[in-house]
């Protein structure tokens, strides 16, 4: 059993916020993720190419996409099992973001 939680203030606030990163044009997103097996059978977008394998089972990706909320959800939905390289606004916004959800569990 779990309680969930939603509160439209956080929800409308983080919208308009998020419009900030959004982007119309295609950029290059590096990412790091640790279901690499998973994600080199099952590729995040079309565009997806390795760079590189990690000692530590991990695998770099590069994926040239338009920067949007459905991205961000996406890279949220792996959890700690991703860690976003750049560009630099998807870097800061994930820190932001995994910074406030970590705010909502400290009471």
């Amino acid at each position: 059993f779990f309680l969930l939680r939603w509160d439209s203030k956080i929800v409308d606030k983080d919208i308009k916020y998020n419009s900030y990163y959004c982007t119309n044009s295609v950029k290059k997103c590096l990412f790091c993720i640790y279901f690499c097996k998973y994600i080199k059978t099952k590729p995040l977008h079309h565009s997806q190419k390795l760079i590189q394998e990690n000692p530590d089972g991990s695998c770099e990706f590069q994926i040239n996409v338009v920067i949007n909320y459905e991205l961000f959800s996406m890279f949220l939905s792996y959890g700690a099992g991703v860690k976003v390289i750049s560009p630099p606004e998807i870097v800061d916004w994930m820190r932001q973001e995994t910074s406030k959800m970590r705010g909502m569990y400290d009471d």
